[in-house]
């Protein structure tokens, strides 16, 4: 499987730790105890989850092969039920 980084997964990155910052950042102005690291590494990590379950089945799956005409995966929903435990049908 080839992955390439593409400028819209680095930007969904970039605008998540972004977000995260700015949470943590008025987090830490306020002395609560999760700051600024916390808040970058948690958005950070949901990014990736997101793009990961969004466009990281893509090769794996085939997509544009001829198993499309059978099967109708959804990696997106795999990938959900088995963050929350849930079964996949």
């Amino acid at each position: 499987m080839v992955w390439l980084f593409g400028w819209d997964v680095l930007g969904r990155m970039a605008v998540a730790m972004l977000v995260g910052a700015l949470i943590g950042v008025e987090r830490e102005v306020r002395d609560h105890p999760a700051g600024l690291r916390t808040h970058t590494t948690v958005a950070l990590g949901a990014a990736v989850f997101g793009v990961i379950s969004t466009t990281g089945f893509d090769a794996a799956l085939g997509r544009g092969s001829s198993i499309q005409c059978c099967v109708r995966p959804t990696p997106g929903g795999s990938a959900g039920n088995q963050t929350t435990g849930g079964r996949d049908a």
